[in-house]
């Protein structure tokens, strides 16, 4: 298989892999593969009637012929607006033997065609039967792999054929399909994050499910707060008439700030279509109760004192050129271990500052918009390295009083926008900082894709070959 099974149950995938309309009914570990689903997802869900049609996924272990039979005459009755694809282990004497319901064809092309690329065999046979008039497909094999379910993503238009007469695959979805079976991971990514992004369908889904009524819940806490402190001042007027008209005072201005939130505009389609419009934001979690919203950024760093970082380059003594207690220069590439260490780091922060390269980092953030407080971490990933002043010390510096400011005032979207400030900033003079965050680049994440070069995404290991180094 191109794939390793890391990469085929990777992060990108996890994230994707809850699909609305599609039933998953998984019996069989060995034969679990998410690309199955995130294809289903993004190829075939996209041709589905939203509110009627559903796509159910079967995956049935080892059968005897008895219990088979009886699976598929139970599964393919009945099925109304329902599309089913069944795969099924059975031994090699059934599978020979088998007939299928009428109205099934065979598709003989695309088994013969598994056979050449030793998916299939006399030992482990293969048969594949649709019926596209009653919209169901059945897979019968003597052992089905997970690797097997990566090779039929890529057939998913000839495994339901009824959800494409209609609209057939364009030509990204089949430079998708195409990559299932291709070698290279990163354009298979590539492909898969453009299907993703390219509409904002799937994520506008999301986000509204997770928003839905959101900004009235968090308007609901404000008002309980608000009313609450009403409940209180009125017990203390009663007991304390000297202070009658300081506390009339303060009563008047909740009783303001409680009808200014009860008639505000909610915020809540702003901040849809914000998180909608901007790639750099995913999503993460959203706790009504607590009037809490989750989010990562990803992005890249973009703000720091250049005349700064150029002295640090310059300097023999700077933290850039001086002696690093966590480096390895075996985690380098060959060609890198021609030049010195002082060499490849003074060369690497060159290209950052001329902007040849740029350092993919990421953050979690959490907004508490009801106590006004934003909590910041780690947000690391294969291709993105955690913000340096989070990761290691969760640190926000002066955005935090910013963001608060914000968070007390109700401008969520002004909060949000200086995390994203926050996320792509580092302070270069902090020699703290910068030393973890050149230990982190150079060897916890040397072999990682999280560098930009050209339109390329490499690791720091990668770069070495595309430096000039005298």
């Amino acid at each position: 298989m191109p794939f390793s099974k890391e990469v085929r149950y990777s992060k990108i995938l996890e994230d994707w892999a809850e699909v609305p309309n599609i039933e998953y009914i998984n019996r069989n570990d060995h034969m679990a593969d998410k690309t199955f689903l995130i294809t289903a997802k993004l190829i075939a869900r996209p041709r589905m009637k939203e509110d009627e049609d559903v796509l159910s996924i079967y995956n049935f272990g080892y059968e005897h012929e008895g219990s088979f039979i009886n699976h598929i005459e139970t599964l393919t009755t009945n099925m109304m607006n329902c599309s089913k694809i069944i795969f099924f282990e059975i031994e090699n004497e059934s599978i020979e033997a088998y007939v299928p319901p009428e109205g099934c064809d065979e598709l003989e092309d695309i088994e013969f065609y598994l056979n050449t690329q030793s998916i299939a065999s006399k030992k482990n046979r293969l048969r594949i039967f649709v019926n596209n008039s009653k919209r169901y497909t059945i897979v019968i094999q003597n052992t089905i792999y997970a690797e097997n379910m990566h090779i039929f993503s890529g057939y998913i238009a000839r495994l339901l054929p009824w959800l494409f007469e209609d609209k057939p695959l364009d030509n990204l979805e089949k430079e998708y399909l195409n990559a299932l079976g291709g070698d290279s991971v990163s354009y298979y990514i590539e492909k898969l994050e453009k299907l993703i992004n390219r509409d904002n369908y799937f994520y506008k889904m999301y986000l509204n499910a997770s928003l839905k009524d959101f900004n009235k819940v968090v308007k609901d806490l404000q008002k309980k707060k608000v009313t609450e402190q009403i409940r209180r001042l009125n017990e203390e007027i009663e007991k304390n008439k000297q202070a009658l008209v300081s506390m009339y005072h303060s009563k008047n201005e909740l009783n303001f700030k409680y009808s200014a939130i009860n008639s505000s505009n909610p915020e809540g389609n702003a901040l849809l279509e914000y998180f909608c419009n901007d790639n750099t934001l995913k999503l993460d979690n959203i706790d009504v109760s607590a009037g809490a919203i989750q989010f990562k950024v990803l992005s890249t760093l973009s703000q720091w004192d250049d005349e700064v970082l150029e002295t640090m380059i310059n300097d023999e003594w700077s933290i850039i050129n001086g002696d690093s207690p966590e480096w390895d220069p075996d985690d380098l590439t060959p060609e890198a271990r021609n030049y010195t260490e002082e060499e490849y780091r003074r060369e690497f922060f060159n290209m950052l500052l001329r902007n040849e390269i740029k350092i993919r980092v990421s953050a979690l953030y959490t907004l508490y918009i009801n106590d006004y407080i934003v909590r910041g971490s780690d947000g690391a990933t294969e291709t993105y390295i955690g913000n340096p002043h989070l990761k290691f010390y969760n640190c926000l510096g002066e955005y935090e009083y910013k963001i608060n400011e914000c968070l007390s005032q109700n401008r969520v979207i002004d909060a949000i926008q200086l995390c994203q400030m926050s996320a792509s900033s580092i302070n270069v003079a902090e020699n703290a900082t910068m030393n973890r965050f050149i230990e982190d680049i150079f060897n916890n994440s040397v072999e990682n894709k999280i560098i930009e070069y050209k339109g390329e995404i490499i690791s720091p290991a990668e770069l070495t070959n595309y430096m000039n180094i005298d």
